[in-house]
């Protein structure tokens, strides 16, 4: 995409000007006024709203904060799993483990979560012994693995079984598989809502960032490819007495070809890109949120980590990628009742840019 590209080279620009003149990395020179709460303080223990303004000479700060008090993030993307779990959970009788490398697999697992209230820790195919000890301060009893051994394998299903009360595994032989047996869950200990969500298998985004509304309307996400509805959501669809589709993305996700074969009542949400789609279903899910994650369109580990804590918030996911921040982003995130504004993710992930965009820097 020419903006993004754009964007990206003059990003990598201005924060090499930023290096060299630090005058111009000063706070103090954001223009508009936005109250950030800082995640350095976790919402189980909330701390008070810090005030940025900038500009104009009325600019005020209340502590002396850098950029890296807004974002919460870990070393890599297990590590930053265990942070947003950390500072959101003080325990938690329900887990869930998601794949660190298999993306297809883990789509669908955050709402599952975000509807039993839970966090989602991440680790490779073996147990990570920093998610295990995560487990643990939590006081897991009921920890579900999602998706299939190629996911997380079998001698950490072995061990898990070992130390904690029940583990389930919900998986299938393949992602679209595994996106029809969490609805049938989410159906099972919820409710049957009549409702479900149509995403695309082939890539992560639109999934991941509709996952608040599921969330809010109790309604499980489905898998497809882009030109023909996959086996497992049809099968879902007829069996549940299905009433109400919501395809998730424009038709360079989800086909029209697809989309006209639904005969069943439907609505498509879905913007020009990965980014507008995020924000059409962040203000469906929430009209005056005074709570943002922004999370990486690239990187889908850390969206998918907080998608629960999201949900448990009251909060929408905004997607950016490292340099970049579409205009439909900021704006959503200049609406007057937002006041806390978190980046998930290391500065590999998402850079200082992002943060000073959202902000209003120049």
């Amino acid at each position: 995409m020419k903006n993004e590209t754009e964007s990206n080279l003059k990003a990598i620009k201005d924060l090499e000007n930023i290096k060299e003149n630090p005058e111009t990395n000063s706070i103090t020179e954001m223009k508009p006024v936005i109250k950030v709460l800082s995640p350095k303080f976790s919402p189980v223990e909330p701390a008070k709203p810090v005030i940025i303004g900038g500009g104009g000479g009325g600019s005020t700060i209340i502590n002396d904060l850098d950029v890296e008090d807004f974002r919460i993030g870990g070393s890599d993307r297990v590590e930053t799993s265990i942070e947003l779990s950390g500072r959101n959970f003080k325990k938690s009788d329900t887990v869930f483990i998601a794949s660190s490398k298999v993306y297809a697999d883990s789509l669908t697992g955050g709402v599952a979560a975000g509807l039993y209230k839970a966090p989602i820790l991440i680790s490779e195919a073996k147990l990570n012994k920093k998610v295990l000890k995560e487990l643990e301060r939590l006081e897991a009893k009921n920890i579900y693995i999602v998706g299939g051994e190629h996911s997380i394998s079998k001698e950490t299903e072995n061990i898990l079984k070992k130390k904690f009360k029940n583990v389930v595994r919900i998986g299938g032989k393949d992602r679209y598989e595994t996106a029809q047996k969490i609805a049938k869950h989410i159906y099972k200990k919820f409710s049957n809502t009549g409702k479900v969500l149509l995403a695309s298998g082939e890539n992560f985004p639109d999934a991941l960032t509709s996952s608040a509304y599921a969330i809010k309307i109790k309604s499980p996400v489905l898998l497809t490819r882009k030109n023909n509805i996959n086996e497992y959501a049809k099968k879902f669809i007829d069996s549940n007495q299905v009433k109400d589709v919501t395809v998730v993305g424009g038709k360079n996700t989800i086909s029209d070809k697809l989309y006209n074969n639904i005969s069943i009542n439907k609505a498509r949400v879905g913007g020009k890109d990965r980014y507008e789609t995020a924000v059409k279903f962040a203000q469906m899910a929430y009209t005056s949120p005074k709570t943002v994650y922004i999370s990486s369109s690239q990187v889908f580990p850390d969206a998918l980590s907080a998608v629960p804590v999201a949900a448990k918030n009251n909060a929408p996911i905004i997607l950016a990628n490292r340099f970049y921040t579409s205009k439909s982003g900021i704006d959503f995130c200049n609406k007057k009742s937002i006041d806390r504004i978190f980046l998930v993710g290391g500065i590999d992930t998402l850079s200082n840019k992002v943060y000073f965009d959202l902000t209003g820097k120049k």
